[in-house]
């Protein structure tokens, strides 16, 4: 028991580390990217990267109606 708690506090530590450590991009990065992708007017690469899920759901059901023959 002596031994596995010091062990075990010391994983610990170091996976919140490494966690901590992932490369994310910042806002300021992430809004130059969206910028370019409006720029370059690449619409479905800024839906597919940007939208959140619940709002492709949200356009699925308000586009529905798109196609359909009266």
């Amino acid at each position: 028991m002596k031994k596995t708690l010091p062990l075990l506090l010391s994983t610990s530590f170091v996976l919140t580390i490494l966690a901590g450590c992932q490369d994310q991009p910042t806002p300021e990065e992430r809004l130059d990217a969206y910028i370019k992708l409006w720029e370059k007017q690449d619409y479905e690469k800024m839906y597919a990267e940007y939208a959140s899920t619940e709002t492709k759901k949200l356009m699925v059901k308000r586009n529905s109606w798109i196609g359909r023959k009266n």
